[in-house]
């Protein structure tokens, strides 16, 4: 994944402003900081996915675009 496909994940969570400054950091602080939040990055099936199994944590996918069909083609 690239990293404008993880801020844009990122986002998704960030409802309640857990991450401040996505847009300015790089993908090792941004990786950090999801471990502050307990959330990891599942780059496969492109999806944050909480490190505690919780209730009240979701999984945060990402929405299939036109770009990532063009590149599967």
């Amino acid at each position: 994944m690239n990293l404008t496909d993880i801020r844009k994940l990122v986002s998704k969570l960030n409802k309640e402003d857990k991450i401040k400054g996505v847009w300015k950091k790089k993908k090792p602080e941004i990786l950090e900081e999801l471990k502050k939040v307990q959330y990891k990055l599942d780059e496969e099936k492109r999806q944050l996915k909480p490190l505690v199994q919780m209730k009240r944590k979701r999984i945060i996918k990402e929405a299939e675009s036109k770009t990532d069909k063009k590149r599967i083609k």
